[in-house]
């Protein structure tokens, strides 16, 4: 079973790839991530996207989202956002929504911003977590990833 879903628009696949690689640096292994835009990862040939897509989600027990303008003009990925936040809410499962330099938390609608608003505006190191807290944030999902327990985040790994 595949213990981190990494959500992402198939225009930022070498983001997802690069971010990928990082984990597996922190110690995450390769065999427990699943992220349709890498060939060792994703869908098999021949095996219906859709089913495989939905049951990595279901399986997981992390969620990063890579979120960017293409990610929120994609109607997939916003189904993706909407069914692993339901999943969250009646499960431990965690979900960590990234932000990449294209995207503002103004960009942002409903239950997803809420959810980031919840820390993004605690102080860290003299600033914003949003803005600073890529140490918690990444100690956060490796620690979701590798134990299985959604309990952790950027804010509790901080303080």
């Amino acid at each position: 079973m595949k213990k981190l879903f990494i959500s992402h628009s198939s225009k930022n696949k070498v983001i997802a790839n690069q971010l990928i690689s990082y984990l597996e640096r922190l110690g995450l292994e390769h065999k427990n991530m699943f992220c349709s835009s890498s060939i060792s990862q994703g869908a098999k040939n021949g095996e219906d996207l859709n089913s495989r897509i939905g049951q990595a989600i279901k399986n997981s027990y992390l969620i990063i989202y890579l979120i960017s303008r293409d990610f929120l003009k994609s109607s997939y990925c916003i189904e993706e956002l909407g069914v692993g936040w339901y999943l969250s809410q009646e499960s431990n499962k965690k979900c960590f929504y990234v932000l990449l330099p294209d995207v503002e938390l103004s960009d942002l609608f409903g239950f997803v911003n809420d959810k980031i608003q919840k820390f993004s505006y605690e102080t860290y190191w003299e600033d914003f977590l949003a803005l600073t807290g890529c140490g918690p944030t990444s100690l956060a999902m490796v620690r979701c990833g590798l134990s299985g327990n959604g309990d952790w985040d950027p804010w509790r790994v901080a303080r």
